[in-house]
């Protein structure tokens, strides 16, 4: 009976230090996961600089490269190349209002619009939409910056001179972020992941549904969708809104 009690301590014992171990080490790993990620897309940045890339791309890159801007004109002709890619409701932007800020923010660094506005511009976004489940946190925004620049627009992605990624962008940037998460119903769930070690272990342990991602986004597209049917918005409208939460004249 004795030695039952003791075999039967030693394994409760063994237990919890397996679980105080997992408690401690777990989010170490995620924190270690995900430094790594970021660390990886930030150093890969001059790579992907090189890379080869669609000439529609290219394009933008050199209108939108700060060195090659001296006039509104040359912002307004980066400006309608980002916005020609563009879908619905952002079809109507003021093109010329957009590049009068972004004309601004490159002779006054002031200007730029932080990334906690952006997010907070979007989360107003699914809030009138009722769909909260695409809401985001600054630094899902962050990380999303990072990894949809290094790929597509790194040449006009600007780090700062330590080699960090700066925490606000261009009124252009601005609203080519808001564009890419109307798109997207949100940040891609693979960012979630590495910012959430819940989430994070939810995945590992398949916990959570293969199919998450593009459900969200779907309920999202649906969200906006019937917003604009039964409010009878306009694309200038909603752009003009846009202008005024991100404090753009």
């Amino acid at each position: 009976m004795k030695r039952r009690r003791v075999a039967a301590l030693l394994i409760v014992s063994a237990i919890l230090v397996i679980a105080a171990v997992a408690f401690v080490l777990l989010p170490y790993l995620h924190y270690r996961a995900t430094r790594r990620y970021i660390g990886f897309n930030l150093n890969h940045l001059e790579r992907y600089r090189h890379a080869p890339t669609s000439e529609f791309i290219q394009q933008i890159e050199e209108l939108g490269n700060p060195d090659h801007i001296h006039s509104e004109a040359d912002a307004l002709a980066y400006v309608e190349a980002l916005h020609a890619r563009m879908l619905p409701p952002f079809t109507d932007l003021d093109t010329g209002r957009l590049a009068r800020a972004e004309y601004a923010a490159i002779r006054d660094p002031q200007k730029r619009i932080p990334e906690s506005l952006v997010a907070k511009t979007f989360n107003a976004l699914a809030d009138k939409w009722q769909a909260p489940a695409s809401k985001i946190t600054i630094e899902e925004l962050h990380l999303f910056r990072i990894a949809y620049f290094v790929r597509l627009h790194s040449r006009t992605a600007g780090l700062q001179p330590d080699g960090s990624f700066p925490r606000d962008c261009r009124p252009a940037e601005a609203f080519l972020l808001l564009e890419e998460l109307n798109r997207r119903g949100g940040v891609d769930e693979y960012l979630r992941i590495q910012l959430s070690t819940r989430l994070w272990l939810a995945y590992r342990l398949h916990l959570v549904e293969r199919d998450r991602p593009y459900r969200l986004a779907a309920e999202f597209s649906i969200a906006r969708t019937t917003y604009f049917a039964w409010h009878h918005v306009t694309s200038e409208q909603f752009c003009n809104d846009l202008f005024q939460q991100l404090g753009i004249s």
